[in-house]
């Protein structure tokens, strides 16, 4: 049901995926996408700050920089419980908290809340859309706003690879943190298959590089990546380690090959 318009938007967030960004101005060309092509009045990002074991509101039309703890309100609850929350009545559940509502003066009627996951299983963050314009937000907007989500979760697992890197760049170790990163988006443990043995090994000719592998089931296939980015050093390991998030999370939300 998608208009010509919508679809436009939907691309252009991809598209912006793939070239160097700004976090902040990234996500909120995605919560902005997620109003319009969800006909919502508002959206937000509360991003995890998993050392305070808390949400911070970081991309918001009104208020900015407010802190939750996790597990408190719809959006510790979603982050709580990893699930998608579609609550069609935010003042009859007894989850909602009314703390930003009064802070801000808006009147949440309904909401959509997601979880942001990377492609390891961590949470990065939680986005919520508030009052669909024209009713309640249905299961075909829960599909939608998922694959936003998961477009927030690329855009601040690759900037928090490349502050990673930086930070390694301060210390000197710029090229063991990237080795690091690399290493942790292959697959950690094997899968299991019928009547087969499964390996793969990973030997970069420097600490990083543009080569990769992938092996995950996939429904009741074995998915296989064999790939290579041109070069060597940290530039192509961070196209070959975007491509392996995208790659999962497109798999996560039901696409096929």
């Amino acid at each position: 049901d998608l208009s010509t318009e919508d679809l436009a938007i939907l691309l252009e967030v991809t598209r912006s995926l793939a070239a160097p960004f700004d976090l902040m101005s990234m996500l909120a060309a995605v919560t902005a996408a997620a109003r319009q092509v969800l006909r919502a009045e508002r959206s937000s990002v509360w991003l995890h700050d998993a050392a305070a074991g808390e949400l911070v509101l970081e991309v918001s039309s009104d208020i900015r920089h407010v802190r939750i703890p996790v597990g408190l309100g719809l959006v510790g609850a979603c982050a709580r419980d990893r699930q998608v929350l579609n609550v069609p009545d935010c003042y009859a559940d007894p989850r909602f908290d009314q703390q930003v509502d009064r802070r801000s003066g808006y009147r949440t009627r309904c909401s959509l809340t997601l979880p942001l996951i990377d492609h390891a299983g961590a949470l990065v963050g939680v986005m919520q859309v508030l009052n669909r314009i024209d009713g309640t937000f249905q299961a075909a907007d829960e599909q939608l706003a998922s694959a936003l989500a998961a477009q927030c979760a690329v855009a601040l697992q690759r900037v928090q690879m490349i502050e990673s890197m930086v930070e390694g760049e301060k210390m000197r170790r710029e090229m063991e943190m990237a080795h690091v990163v690399q290493m942790s988006t292959l697959p950690q443990a094997m899968p299991e298959v019928a009547g087969y043995d499964v390996h793969g090994t990973f030997r970069p000719a420097l600490l990083t590089g543009g080569d990769t592998f992938d092996l995950a089931p996939v429904g009741d296939g074995l998915l296989v990546v064999l790939a290579d980015a041109t070069g060597h050093g940290i530039a192509p390991a961070l196209s070959v380690t975007q491509m392996h998030a995208m790659l999962r999370m497109a798999f996560r939300l039901g696409a096929d090959l």
